[in-house]
């Protein structure tokens, strides 16, 4: 989520210590934040809400 803040310029909002210590690896897509967003979703068994600036992210 650090990469997403990087180069989307959102700020992440963990919910849930489990999803805030999750660690994901791999290739996303970075050209486009749903994409990215989605694949996220899937891989780490999150839900990820973008409200404005922020991404709002915690367990399913």
């Amino acid at each position: 989520m650090e990469r997403i803040e990087e180069t989307y310029g959102f700020e992440i909002d963990f919910r849930d210590s489990a999803s805030k210590n999750m660690l994901i690896t791999g290739a996303v897509p970075n050209t486009n934040i749903d994409i990215c967003i989605q694949a996220i979703e899937k891989s780490a068994g999150v839900t990820i809400i973008k409200e404005k600036n922020t991404l709002i992210i915690h367990k399913k």
